[in-house]
């Protein structure tokens, strides 16, 4: 039995066009990611682009990221910028930490944050900062404190 050249390239492309055809793959966006995230006492707080202030006076530097308003925010300051790495997190003490709700000014008593970038602009106000952190707060004259976890900055202008 022969079979001709041409019935096989019949055959082929036959087969060629029964095939199905896949269907166009969907791409999903990507989501901006958070300028801030973070867990405070187990509720998540989370900002995009427009939620924070940069400011230097005096030789500090200081980062605000806004939650709710102006009302509840975290607060980011350096006297010296920091190198890369991680640091345990001391009231008062460079990197500083502190969370406010509702004029309530509470600075990290313990924690760490771990700056995996950090830069400046030309007039030395902060403009990249990615760090991962988590922290309790200073006590009140109540008792109560803040336990902020899973925290996550990726400030990048």
């Amino acid at each position: 039995m022969k079979i001709s050249f041409t019935t096989i390239l019949i055959i082929a492309l036959l087969a060629g066009a029964c095939k199905k055809t896949k269907e166009a793959e969907v791409i999903e966006p990507t989501p901006p990611a958070k300028t801030i995230s973070v867990k405070v006492d187990g509720t998540l707080k989370e900002c995009s682009s427009a939620c924070y202030s940069g400011s230097t006076s005096g030789g500090s530097r200081g980062l605000y990221f806004y939650f709710a308003g102006f009302d509840e925010y975290i607060y980011f300051s350096c006297t010296n910028l920091p190198a890369l790495g991680t640091y345990t997190l001391v009231k008062y003490k460079d990197p500083y930490l502190m969370y406010s709700k509702t004029n309530s000014n509470r600075p990290a008593t313990s924690g760490v944050i771990n700056i995996t970038a950090i830069d400046t602009s030309s007039n030395g106000v902060l403009n990249k900062l990615a760090a991962t952190f988590s922290f309790k707060t200073d006590t009140s004259s109540s008792g109560s404190f803040y336990n902020l976890t899973e925290g996550v900055i990726n400030l990048k202008n």
